[in-house]
């Protein structure tokens, strides 16, 4: 299963900055070092790319996953300085620490043959700074999304105490139809004091010449106008970030519009109708309010598919004791219930509603190492209003129209992109806990210790594996083996079922436990184990795979979990 958030589908809103010449022509890579072609640890480095006084940023690929990566080496000559080497360390550990969506991610840092790195997540997009060296301008839009985007994240770090560096251009990420994103400015002290006020003063005056010379930018032009001039006392990170958000052009949905549409022409039709004789209009008027409702009827059942269809849905199931072999070892595990199916989209959007209504509630399910104001939504999960059109998150296109990247998805679907702290918090919220592995294993394998649910003979048609996936997105290719190219409703294959009639352990999603286990690629490290095959991996799903990769921070979108509890 591949480290990190899948890409994610194809982006149907405009480019974020407006299409002018010149275009952005990518900035060529620095000369090789001696450092290009190596390979450290996983990390295969393949460009230079940024050269700074104690660092080195490289291009890089994940080899093990596949992922590429812009990986941060320590010079020789700095590493030889314990303090340096050590502000190296504290700097990766504190930027790993920050969890937002609008941050870019740390994944993880190491040492191989005395050479410290750590990886950050690779954004191919355009920064400020490409555009302001390529004449490029923004429009207003763009310049009130940098606005929100950097206020969110500044207060986020300043309400959590996150020492950060002072932002500059080539900090800020513009990838088209996205919300702008920020290059990951945490660190364990801050260089120098921040003036808040004057940092906010500069990035108005930053965006200011930037604008594109048209009618358009107006609104964008007096809000940044209205920043400069506003009292500093009043001003913060989250004021400016809800004036953008005000200001910003508010644009249907094509759904909406359609409706709208419909709806116009009907009025108009009715408007004829008044020219009709008296019979004849109360004739028209019955037809009319017939299909009309009719018409209510069907859209309503084609935009609103948030039926809920498995039975069942959060029945525990008890394991007795057991023995198996797990790891070389022999284990008795004790009677145990496990829930029958995954955790799925409307199970997890009940919790959420839950927390956003009960705010003092988030506190009481988190992890006692969770790191203070995480937010429990998954990745892709929430609508990103914030650009233009918004897109709609996962949770509203299952909702709403049942489709998502290309393929069917229900709120019969297991919900993913939730790291372990999710999962976490999602059982205890339900009063109940994380499977162990030893627990997990028993009930997909059962007590003749079986490599699939069903037997000891992979079968690629019994349960929704990898076996058929192809990123190709046209939904005609993949899925030809078990049915379905990405998620299954939980219920789905009906063969992928345990002895003890659990649903879904050898695919659909891969699935988080309570047992850690030293982590596969960063020596004395300890992370969450997760287990059983998914939709994704297309080697052999057997309920024996087991992943180490993933720290409690990172999420997948092949992975979920489900729910035990002790036996009464």
């Amino acid at each position: 299963m591949a480290k990190g958030a899948a890409p994610a589908a194809k982006a149907q809103a405009k480019p974020a900055a407006a299409a002018q010449a010149p275009a952005i022509k990518p900035k060529p890579d620095l000369p090789p070092d001696e450092m290009v072609g190596k390979t450290i640890g996983h990390f295969s480095i393949e460009a230079r790319i940024r050269d700074m006084e104690n660092e080195t940023f490289y291009r890089a690929t994940q080899t093990n996953i596949g992922r590429p990566v812009i990986l941060r080496v320590l010079k020789p000559e700095a590493a030889a300085d314990p303090d340096k080497a050590a502000k190296f360390r504290d700097d990766a550990r504190a930027k790993a620490s920050v969890t937002h969506t609008l941050v870019t991610a740390v994944y993880e840092s190491g040492e191989h043959e005395g050479i410290a790195f750590y990886s950050n997540e690779a954004v191919s997009a355009p920064t400020l700074e490409d555009m302001i060296e390529n004449g490029r301008k923004i429009d207003t839009t763009t310049a009130l999304q940098i606005i929100k985007s950097v206020g969110e994240v500044f207060d986020f770090f300043d309400k959590q105490g996150i020492a950060r560096v002072t932002l500059l251009p080539r900090h800020i990420i513009l990838k088209p139809g996205s919300a702008p994103r920020l290059s990951n400015l945490a660190c364990k002290e801050a260089p120098a004091p921040i003036d808040q006020q004057q940092e906010i003063q500069n990035l108005a005056n930053l965006l200011l010449p930037l604008l594109a010379a048209d009618k358009a930018s107006a609104i964008a032009q007096s809000t940044l106008t209205e920043i400069q001039n506003a009292d500093p006392a009043q001003t913060t990170w989250a004021s400016i970030a809800q004036l953008a958000e005000s200001r910003m052009p508010k644009t249907a949905p094509a759904d909406a519009d359609k409706i709208q549409s419909q709806t116009i022409t009907r009025s108009r039709a009715l408007a004829e109708s008044k020219k009709m004789s008296r019979k004849n209009v109360i004739i028209y008027s019955a037809v009319s309010l017939t299909l009309t409702l009719a018409a209510c009827f069907f859209l309503i059942r084609a935009f609103t598919k948030n039926n809920v269809h498995v039975k069942d849905l959060g029945k525990m199931i008890e394991i007795p004791a057991g023995d198996i072999t797990i790891q070389g070892q022999s284990v008795k595990v004790p009677a145990f219930k496990i829930s029958k199916f995954e955790v799925t989209i409307s199970e997890y959007a009940a919790f959420l509603k839950d927390l956003k209504e009960n705010p003092d509630k988030a506190a009481t399910v988190a992890h006692p190492n969770q790191p203070p104001g995480k937010s429990h939504i998954p990745a892709g999960w929430a609508d990103m209003t914030e650009i233009n059109p918004p897109n709609p998150g996962y949770y509203t296109r299952a909702k709403k129209w049942g489709r998502y990247q290309e393929v069917p998805l229900s709120l019969d679907s297991p919900v993913f992109g939730v790291d372990w702290y999710d999962a976490y918090a999602y059982a205890k919220w339900k009063g109940q806990r994380l499977p162990t592995e030893q627990e997990w294993e028993l009930a997909a394998r059962g007590n003749k210790g079986l490599k699939h649910p069903w037997g000891d003979d992979f079968n690629n048609k019994l349960a929704n594996t990898g076996s058929d996936f192809t990123p190709n997105p046209d939904p005609k290719v993949g899925a030809q083996n078990d049915g379905f190219k990405r998620w299954s409703p939980v219920n789905k294959p009906e063969t992928d079922i345990s002895s003890f009639e659990i649903n879904g352990m050898a695919g659909n999603v891969s699935e988080w436990t309570d047992t850690w286990a030293e982590d596969a690629e960063r020596t004395g490290d300890k992370v969450p184990v997760y287990r059983g095959g998914n939709w994704k991996t297309a080697d052999e799903n057997t309920v024996l795979r087991r992943g180490t990769k993933l720290t409690e921070f990172q999420s997948d979108d092949a992975l979920g979990f489900r729910t035990a509890e002790d036996a009464k």
